[in-house]
This record gives C-alpha cells, sequence and structure tokens, in this order.
C-alpha cells in the first residue's frame, strides 16, 4: 500500500510539474530531492526519539529531543542504514546497515547519543533480520541465513556476553517476531510464501517448539506484539477471514479470539508496555484510518487526528501515553508526528526537508469508485490538474 501511495504522489507530482512547465516553477530535480522522515523508535525514558532521516543522501540514523526539538544526526557513513530500535530498557539501540547496498544487512549496537558503535555480526555474505529485544533489554532475537542462503536459522543473542545462541535450525525462511510476556518463549513467524506462513512457539530455556498456528490453505499471521507480563499476544490474521483483522490469541487453548468484524484490513498494530492503550490502522480505499483503543476500559477512543494519507509504523511512548507515528500523504512529505491521548492532538515532530519546493502546489486527489468484477467498487485516486 506504501508503495502504492507513492506512485500515486508521484503522479501527482508529474501533474503538478507540467502545469508549471511555463510557470518558472520547480522543475524534477527539486522534486526528486525531497526528504523524508521514517521508522521512528522512543528511548526508555520518553524523552528522545530516533529515526531514519535521508537528508545526507541514504538513510541515517537522526535523533529528536521530544522536549527541546532539538536534532541531531547518530550516523554519518555513506552507507544505509536500513532500521533503528531503541532497547526498552537501556540506553542504547540497535540497527542494521549493508554494504554498498548488497541487501546483506549486519547488526550493531550503538549508545543512545551515537558513541560506542559495536558490530555484532561477522558474516559479510549472510542477510540478519532483526526480530526485537526482549521486555527486560537484555537479549535481541534475530535469523540469519548462514547455513545456507537458501534458509534463515533464528538465533538469540545476549547483549551483556555477547554469547549468540542457536534456538530454531529449520529448512525455511523464518524470522522472530516477538518474545513472551515473561520473556521465557519466543514466537517465530515462518513463511512459505507471501500468502502463507505459520508461527511456532520456542521454549527458549529447553528449545522445545510447537506449532500455534495449524491449518489448511493460504492464510497469514502478522503483526505479533506480545506485551510484558500477558498470558496471550495480538496478532492480524486473515484465517477464516476476508480481511486481515485484529485478534488476540489465547494460548491456553491454541485459539485466535478476533476482535473486529469490520470490512477493511488491519495493520500497524501497536499496545503500549504497560497493556493500557492499543492503536492500529485500517486500510480505508487505500488510505490509513488510525484506531484507538483504551484496552483496560474496553472503550474506543476514536482516530487520530491525521486521515488521507498512508501510517507505515505506530510505536507507543514508554509512559503510554503519546504514540509516535509516520505520516505521508500526497499533500503531505513523510515526517513523524506524535498523538497525545489527552489533548486528542498530533503534533509533527520531525521536519523532512522539502528542497524549495512549495507543499501547497502538490495536488490531493479525489476518490472515485469505479465497478469491477461482479459489481465489486474498486475505489480509485484521480489526480486533476490545478
Amino acid at each position: 500500500m506504501k508503495h502504492t501511495l507513492r506512485n500515486l504522489v508521484a503522479a501527482a507530482l508529474v501533474l503538478a510539474l507540467a502545469s508549471s512547465a511555463f510557470a518558472g516553477e520547480p522543475d524534477i530535480r527539486q522534486y526528486l530531492q525531497i526528504k523524508s522522515a521514517t521508522g521512528g523508535t522512543w528511548s526508555p525514558d520518553g524523552r528522545y526519539v530516533a529515526y531514519l532521516n535521508d537528508e545526507s543522501g541514504t538513510d541515517q540514523i537522526w535523533q529528536v529531543d521530544t522536549k527541546t526539538g532539538a536534532t541531531r544526526a547518530l550516523t554519518h557513513g555513506d552507507e544505509r542504514v536500513s532500521f533503528v530500535q531503541y532497547s526498552p530498557t537501556r540506553s542504547q539501540m540497535i540497527f542494521g546497515m549493508d554494504a554498498g547496498g548488497n541487501e546483506r544487512t549486519q547488526l550493531y549496537l550503538m549508545s543512545q547519543f551515537g558513541t560506542g558503535v559495536e558490530r555484532l555480526t561477522n558474516d559479510d555474505d549472510a542477510i540478519h533480520i532483526f526480530g526485537g529485544f526482549s521486555h527486560d533489554g537484555a537479549k535481541i532475537a534475530y535469523s540469519k541465513n548462514t547455513r545456507d542462503a537458501r534458509f534463515f536459522d533464528v538465533y538469540v543473542r545476549d547483549l551483556d556476553t555477547g554469547k549468540e545462541r542457536l534456538v530454531l535450525k529449520h529448512d525455511a525462511y523464518n524470522e522472530p517476531v516477538a518474545f513472551s510476556g515473561d520473556d521465557k518463549y519466543l514466537v517465530v513467524s515462518t513463511w512459505e510464501s507471501n500468502f502463507n506462513n505459520d508461527l511456532t512457539l520456542i521454549e527458549l530455556a529447553t528449545l522445545k517448539d510447537g506449532l500455534l498456528t495449524p491449518h489448511t490453505g493460504n492464510c497469514v499471521y502478522t503483526n505479533v506484539v506480545w506485551p510484558k507480563g500477558e498470558d496471550d499476544f495480538y496478532l492480524v490474521s486473515n484465517k477464516g477471514r476476508e480481511w486481515a483483522k485484529l485478534a488476540i490469541y489465547r494460548l491456553d487453548k491454541r485459539l485466535l479470539d478476533y476482535q473486529d468484524v469490520s470490512v477493511w484490513d488491519t495493520n500497524n498494530l501497536a499496545v503500549s508496555a504497560d497493556n493500557r492503550h492499543m492503536s492500529y490502522t485500517l486500510n480505508t480505499h487505500g488510505a490509513s484510518k488510525p484506531i484507538l483503543i483504551d484496552l483496560r476500559r474496553k472503550k474506543y477512543l476514536g482516530e487520530i487526528d491525521k486521515v488521507d494519507g498512508v501510517i507505515s509504523r505506530m510505536a507507543w511512548s514508554p509512559s503510554g501515553d503519546r504514540l509516535l507515528y509516520a505520516y505521508e500523504s500526497p499533500t503531505e512529505v513523510p515526517n513523524l508526528w506524535i498523538y497525545d491521548v489527552a489533548a486528542r492532538k498530533s503534533t509533527r515532530l520531525t521536519n523532512a526537508d522539502t528542497a524549495g519546493v512549495d507543499v501547497s502546489t502538490f495536488i490531493a486527489p479525489n476518490i472515485e469508485m469505479l465497478s469491477g468484477y461482479r459489481g465489486m467498487q474498486v475505489p480509485t485516486w484521480l489526480y486533476l490538474p490545478p
């Protein structure tokens, strides 16, 4: 969906360029220099947000102080950083970076303020897929294809000792997705295709594993979130459904308990560390409709005040009262925003460079519904010249 939006934005820019070709307005080179801020992650104290910014020409890690608004670059290399994730408990972060665009991502550990960078993985030919921190911040999980380029085995690394442990050796595309609420188990997703995967639960003490999602046909299980101290976890699945929907996996019964029956696909699931607030998005006609839930009171809190665009990531502050999200639309460049639950208001956190282009010239599309196969209504974003 994100790629679709970018294509639509590109179409809008082409229309804007065509209409201004003889008016002395910015040319295509300026539009191509428009930057983005994406992939935000909170520091454990909730004061700082680290994110990716391509101002230098490649994605690098930047940090913003949410109290003062001051920003600073934490990495300055020529290689592209693919992701960054803060530890939930320590003043450090994990980030991924390849060499020369070879997509052989390596994992690095860095302090909160960009010092003491340590490379954690040392196989230049392997691809490493980061799976997240344990809740206590002492361990990380990831998969890599060192044994065979076709298959990804799963590992857990102790950040204090540096010891790497193989926890799942399996001839498939495996990726760790969440530690259990007590950090004693690890959920692993095994993909057979883009339309079919399974979840396996690994007991880390014994390495015993069990299939959580037996099924026939194609279905997916994604967006796994297992809050600290909880027995069950949240996820999104389309098993037995036309749409991918929010569900709770009841571990004692080994079943999915669906929580949403709306007719839209669900994505970007996030739950606060204290299991107080939940957020997710619904794909409505190609745009993200953000939903907020008070889990303790089982109350719908409404929607975020940013609509008509795409939200690509959500993350709750450690205190659970602010929601960080990445937002872009046909009329707004990619930036990070913070939604304050009490104030019911979003504030832009970053200010991606627009290369001198007046964003008010960006064209907002009209949503038109076209009749498709058997009367199906297909949403279309129609861009018209100004």
